[in-house]
């Protein structure tokens, strides 16, 4: 994963679904370093890493898949504490998204 190529530390992952009737949470948790606040605000930009041969594509391809589908992505870290990614997505209304000619 990409938080161990950063950072070049051992970690643990761990991931957590909540699911309720209008959206779907993922959690991706680890316990790795983690990141100080300052790395936050830019690890969404295009181009942005800390890897040494990495192309900063990753997060910010991402997130715009997780935008184009009306979704989310939060991150959360401390150094010392690991980080957590939430990603919420909305649940469709298969019913409602297909075109008359395709529903059941």
């Amino acid at each position: 994963m990409s938080a161990s190529e950063a950072e070049g530390s051992a970690f643990e992952s761990r991931w957590v679904y909540h699911f309720s009737s209008s959206s779907v949470n993922d959690q991706v948790r680890d316990t790795g370093c983690g990141m100080p606040e300052d790395k936050l605000n830019e690890i969404f930009k295009p181009l942005y890493t800390s890897k040494a041969e990495g192309t900063g594509l990753g997060l910010s391809v991402s997130q715009d898949i997780i935008d184009d589908h009306n979704g989310t992505i939060d991150v959360s870290s401390k150094p010392g504490n690991g980080t957590t990614f939430t990603i919420t997505l909305p649940v469709a209304n298969l019913s409602e998204d297909l075109p008359e000619n395709e529903q059941a």
